[in-house]
């Protein structure tokens, strides 16, 4: 996570709640929500990476609040969701990033928010997470 690129691409004008393919933004990106589906992840001619994927890399919690602090003062969105329904918050549960949900909830997230496979950041938090460093 690198918070100085993430602060020298908006001073340079880049939109901070841009949107991939996905419907993932910068926000979501950081608190690692976006990636939750490794089964899902293709390369460009479709065939599937997901059978590479095993693991999800959990960051130092700080640094990320760093960069959803920075995302924030950005003018980042916290109840965005993209196509599968979850949102920055999403992330954070899955990773067990507990201060992480405590500020997004603060600046309008909802930890109650069902994705479309039904579940909602907090009961990604109470879940046994397998693969997670």
């Amino acid at each position: 996570l690198e918070v100085e690129i993430m602060q020298a691409l908006a001073a340079a004008g880049a939109d901070t709640n841009f949107r991939t393919a996905e419907g993932n933004t910068p926000l979501m990106a950081v608190t690692g929500a976006g990636g939750l589906a490794p089964d899902t992840i293709s390369d460009r001619r479709g065939f599937n990476l997901g059978a590479e994927v095993r693991e999800v890399e959990r960051l130092d919690e700080d640094r990320v609040i760093e960069g959803v602090k920075v995302m924030l003062g950005l003018g980042a969105k916290v109840t965005d969701t993209n196509l599968e329904g979850d949102s920055a918050m999403h992330g954070a549960g899955l990773l067990r990033y507990r201060r992480v949900m405590k500020l997004l909830e603060d600046n309008g997230g909802d930890p109650d928010l069902k994705n479309r496979a039904g579940a909602s950041p907090n009961d990604l938090l109470s879940r046994p997470g397998p693969g997670i460093q």
